[in-house]
């Protein structure tokens, strides 16, 4: 008499471990995927306090009912509006400067990136060529 071996499982084997396999990777996958939302809002959080403590303690100037910064070390008086300087990050950008002439503000467009490191600001005055980057700081109270 022979004993014949069930190669094949049962189905009800292969659906319970396909339930564990199923639960498993979805508890797995949902660790990750709340892991991952939780390093973006760490980091959000960081350059939130970042920009904060950029803008804490610098002199607003009001012209023409708009709100502006001053760049200190420029050759001229130059201003940046404040919602301008809102939501930068490390990449460049193109953005207006503004200069305050008996005529009224002039603008001119520059590119600005900032550093997270440091308090400064980037700033180049030509568009087309940027190859030089100056740091300036805003006017403090």
């Amino acid at each position: 008499m022979g004993v014949a071996l069930n190669i094949h499982p049962s189905p009800q084997v292969n659906v319970e471990r396909d339930i564990y396999k199923t639960v498993f990777l979805s508890l797995f996958e949902k660790n990750k995927i709340w892991n991952k939302l939780n390093e973006e809002r760490l980091l959000r959080q960081k350059n939130k306090e970042i920009e904060k403590q950029r803008l804490a303690n610098k002199k607003i100037y009001t012209i023409e009912h708009k709100k502006y910064y001053k760049l200190i070390g420029m050759r001229n008086d130059y201003y940046l509006q404040e919602k301008s300087l809102k939501n930068l990050s490390d990449s460049k950008r193109s953005v207006e400067l503004y200069r305050y002439t008996f005529s009224g503000l002039k603008a001119q467009s520059g590119l600005i990136k900032l550093d997270k490191t440091a308090n400064k600001i980037f700033i180049s005055d030509d568009t087309l060529r940027v190859v030089y980057f100056e740091s300036y700081e805003l006017e403090a109270l």
